[in-house]
């Protein structure tokens, strides 16, 4: 893995951790440990990917 990809990597991830602690600081307290198990950080991650091909998508729809 070169550079690049270690930061891309990085930043996808510290990104999955916010999301995934918002979406935390936002459940009921007394859900929070059974949400934790629930909502992962791999779910996180796919939802930031997911954005990442409809962006791609764009991109390649409008420079063709």
């Amino acid at each position: 893995m070169d550079y690049t990809e270690m930061n891309f990597a990085l930043k996808i991830y510290e990104k999955a951790v916010l999301i995934r602690n918002r979406h935390l600081f936002r459940t009921p307290e007394v859900q929070r440990d059974a949400e934790a198990k629930k909502y992962t950080l791999e779910m996180a991650i796919n939802e930031i990917v997911a954005e990442i091909k409809k962006v791609a998508t764009v991109i390649k729809a409008n420079g063709n």
